[in-house]
This record gives structure tokens, sequence and C-alpha cells, in this order.
């Protein structure tokens, strides 16, 4: 069973999407860490809308990953 999820395109992309997910997660929390304000939110912004999509796009992956 293993062998067939490694070549699963969904199980691929969500691993991706599970990268760029910690990475601005990591980048949020040194931005904070640095700071106690946020100055630009632009910067927010672009960082929550980052995380929203990357996790409904970890999800949606998790659901097609038995269908591929």
């Amino acid at each position: 069973m293993l062998p067939l999820l490694v070549v699963n395109p969904a199980l691929r992309f969500e691993l991706l999407l599970l990268a760029i997910a910690l990475l601005n997660a990591a980048i949020c929390h040194w931005q904070f860490s640095k700071s106690r304000q946020m100055k630009q939110l632009i910067f927010v912004k672009a960082i929550a809308i980052i995380s929203l999509l990357a996790w409904t796009g970890i999800v949606i992956c998790g659901r097609f990953i038995a269908y591929t």
C-alpha cells in the first residue's frame, strides 16, 4: 500500500502545501517575535490568505488521496 501512496499526485501536492503552510507559520512567528507590532497591514493579510488557502488545499488533497 505504501508504494502506491508515494506516486499519488494528491499526496505530493498535499506535502507541498504542508511545506508552504509551515514556512508561512515560521515567517509569521519570526516577524512577530522580531517586533511586537505589525507595521504593514498588507503583510498580515497576505499571511492570513496564504494560511487559509494552504490549509484548505491540504484538507481537499487529503480527501482526494482515496480517489486517485
